[in-house]
Formats: structure tokens, sequence, C-alpha cells
């Protein structure tokens, strides 16, 4: 059944008051709402549309696979909850968790980039949720700043499965070319065969975006008027290109990006597949894990970062 809650329970959009949009997409809409959900007092969630008269049946794979992924995280920290799903004569909902406060790239924006403190406690939560997924064979398949939200107590939640994979363990391997451009991997640029480490690969591209304000990988001015060979000068300095690194940035910090983001999947970090390789490289030094996972690690707070990281 696509709706989460038995009938008994009598949920329906009806429950909801509807307050203001949030966004839109091109199957939908994510609006704020206000409801009491079953057992629970009355919060604010954010309900996702998606219009069944323009969802074909590669979307509708989608959207269920999106369901099944964020049903079996249910709980965790770092990702988004999933309360219900909903549908009635023209379209089908997401009851979600509501974050106020925006997401990274957002929060990024406004200062240009973040000190590697800041940084590395927003990569150790991401790191976290990633590892969690793996364990249990989903593949997010389009890590980005931007699908990560950050809440109103400083902590990260992952959003946004709608191309994630699920049963793809360690050594299961999927074919589809799917994601954000920019946070591409070099398997999935050239069409091959590719496994959980293009997950890992955009964490390198976060963690470098992070810190220098900047992706390790972009477009430049003059490519911007052709689209087709913006993309293709992009997929070409992914597939070849090594990462220039600004002056400022730590050891630490250069070690992990040039890791995460080695060409060669089978070399990358996060590679073999073992619960702790990311988290035990020296950018992560000082992190206690345990208390990370259980939210006892205050998030730094914001500051404006002086600009030294600038793009060569």
């Amino acid at each position: 059944m696509w709706n989460s809650y038995s009938r008994r329970r009598e949920m329906s959009l009806h429950n909801f008051k509807l307050i203001r949009r949030l966004g839109e997409g091109a199957f939908g809409t994510v609006v704020l709402a206000k409801g009491k959900l079953p057992g629970g007092p009355e919060q604010l969630c954010a309900i996702k549309a998606f219009k069944k008269r323009i969802i074909i049946s590669s979307n509708m794979r989608g959207i269920m696979a999106e369901k099944e992924a964020l049903m079996l995280t249910r709980g965790h920290p770092f990702i988004t909850t999933l309360y219900c799903c909903l549908q009635n004569k023209d379209n089908l909902f997401f009851v979600m968790e509501f974050i106020s406060g925006g997401d990274l790239k957002e929060q990024l924006n406004e200062v240009q980039f973040f000190g590697e403190k800041r940084a590395t406690f927003y990569a150790a939560e991401i790191t976290v949720a990633v590892e969690f997924l793996h364990q249990r064979g989903i593949l997010h398949q389009d890590l980005t700043l931007e699908n990560v939200l950050v809440g109103s107590d400083g902590h990260c939640k992952i959003a946004e499965f709608g191309l994630s994979k699920l049963g793809l363990f360690r050594h299961c391997k999927a074919r589809t070319r799917c994601g954000t451009p920019f946070y591409m991997a070099p398997e999935l640029v050239k069409n091959l065969p590719y496994g959980q480490v293009v997950d890992w690969w955009a964490v390198g591209v976060m963690i470098f975006e992070m810190i220098t304000g900047h992706l390790p990988f972009y477009c430049d001015k003059e490519d911007d008027t052709d689209v087709n060979y913006a993309q293709y000068s992009l997929y070409q300095k992914i597939v070849n290109n090594e990462v220039a690194f600004p002056e400022g940035m730590s050891l630490a910090a250069v070690s992990i990006v040039t890791q995460l983001l080695m060409k060669d999947p089978e070399q990358r970090l996060g590679s073999n597949g073992s619960v702790g390789t990311v988290r035990q490289h020296p950018f992560s030094k000082g992190i206690d894990w345990n208390a990370l996972e259980e939210k006892r690690v205050k998030p730094p707070e914001k500051e404006k970062v002086p600009n030294k990281h600038r793009r060569r």
C-alpha cells in the first residue's frame, strides 16, 4: 500500500494546515504545513507532493526507491525523517520532517567558505550518515551541499533520495548514470559500472567546496554559453585533471580530499567498505564519534572566515 498508516488512523491531507510553498520541482511542490501526527503533538512538516498525471513509470520507481530508503533510515540523527505517505486523486504525498536552517550551500554562500573546524564537523556528520546508508545497501548517488540540510540545532540531515539505489552492497555495481554533474565520480562520467565509492567521491567534493568556497572541478566562464561543451569540458576535467589546492589548506584537509578524489575507485578512501575507514583519517582527529552520533557534540559557531583561499 502507498499509505504508510492504516485506515483506522484516518490520516489524510485534511489533517494538515498548509502554510506556504517552500519549493517547486518538475513533478510537484514542497509545502510547509502544520498538523498532528499519530501519537505525537502538533508540529511543522514539509509535505512533498508528486503530481500523478506527470509521473511515468521510471519516475515512479524513483519515488518508491526514495520512500523505501527513507523508511529504512527512519530515526537516524543525520538523515531526514519520513513521517508518513498519503495520496488523493491527483497527488502522492511524503509528509517529511521540516528542517528550518536551510541547506549547506545556502550557509556557505553567506560566508564564502567555512573554517576547517566547521567543515570538519559537517563532514563528520555526513560521514556517519553515509556509512549508515552503505551498511544497509543504500547508495545515495546525489550527495551535494544542496542536499544536506541544517536544522535549527545546527546539525546536518541528508535529504533527497530520489536517485538512490537499494540493495547495492559492497561488491554490487550499478550502471545508470545520474546525479549532479559537478559531484560525479570519474567512473560515472565514463559510464562504467560503479559502486558505493561514488558517494565518497561526492563527500570529497563537498569537503573541498566547504573549505575553499568553490568546486574542485568547474566550468570556465568561456564555456558557459555552450551548455553541451561546458558539460563536456567539466567531464574531461573530472576524468583527467588533478585538484589544485589553494594555499592555507591544512595538510590533513589536502590529504583527505586527495584520497577521496582518487580517480581509481579501487584506490579511493572508503573503497574497502569497512566501517571507520574515512573517520579514521587525521582530518577528523579530535572528533568524539560516540558523542557525535548521539548529537552531544556542539555545532561550531558560524564565523566569518578571512579570505585566504582563492581560486587559482
